[in-house]
């Protein structure tokens, strides 16, 4: 940019030589027309005007040959410009790339993250619903162990239920047997 810069200073300040050697050239031309009128009054003037049109030929050459020189600079700094342009197209490609690629690394690490915290979850949870499982296969046969003494107790209570039974029988039979007595 301060390449552009300084071809847009160099470019005026070519232009503005160019416009000095027009008019300086101007004035000269002028200067030989008052020459050639001034040489019919004098040879003393012709000689001067010989010199005029010899000094306006000179300039004439040095403004052609300075503006020469000025377009092919100026095709020389276009150029540079061009080159310095896609240069700068191509590099905020590669920035723009490059962030780009910042972009999808800093997803891909957050992403990384997060799956590795939910894969720790996992593991938690899959390490709870296995010790949850445990705990009920254990209260599962604790119920079964319960329900296997209630049946036992029961049939206990049942047998001791019906001795009881037999014995108020017996008794009944006894106590009614010694009133008969």
């Amino acid at each position: 940019r301060g390449d552009v810069r300084a071809a847009n200073e160099w470019m005026s300040m070519a232009v503005t030589r160019m416009e000095e050697m027009g008019n300086e050239n101007e004035s000269l031309s002028r200067a030989l027309e008052e020459a050639r009128a001034n040489a019919k009054v004098g040879s003393s003037a012709n000689a001067e005007a010989i010199s005029l049109r010899n000094e306006i030929q000179r300039i004439q050459r040095d403004a052609d040959a300075s503006r020469i020189s000025v377009q092919n600079d100026l095709k020389a700094k276009d150029e540079q410009i061009s080159q310095q342009q896609v240069t700068m197209r191509n590099l905020e490609t590669k920035i723009q790339e490059m962030s780009q690629s910042l972009n999808d690394v800093a997803l891909t690490t957050a992403q990384t993250e997060e799956l590795a915290s939910l894969k720790k979850a996992n593991k938690e949870a899959e390490e709870w619903i296995a010790s949850a499982v445990k705990h009920v296969d254990t209260l599962t046969n604790e119920i079964e162990e319960l329900k296997a003494k209630y049946a036992y107790l029961e049939s206990q209570y049942r047998e001791s239920d019906a001795k009881v039974i037999e014995l108020q029988n017996s008794l009944s039979n006894m106590s009614s047997e010694r009133e008969e007595m």
